[in-house]
């Protein structure tokens, strides 16, 4: 895990891409419709300058 980097988000047919600060990834679990599904949280600061 790096501090800070080009961060890429991709899910079928949508990318998005970003510099960022990576501070927290954790494990998460999530209900569905048909049970419980596992994943992942990223937390990211995205600073943007003027």
């Amino acid at each position: 895990l790096q501090n800070q980097g080009t961060v890429t988000f991709r899910r079928p047919g949508d990318i998005a891409t970003f510099e960022a600060e990576i501070f927290e990834v954790t494990d998460t679990m999530y209900a569905t419709q048909k049970g419980f599904a596992h994943g992942i949280q990223v937390q990211a600061r995205r600073f943007i300058t003027a």
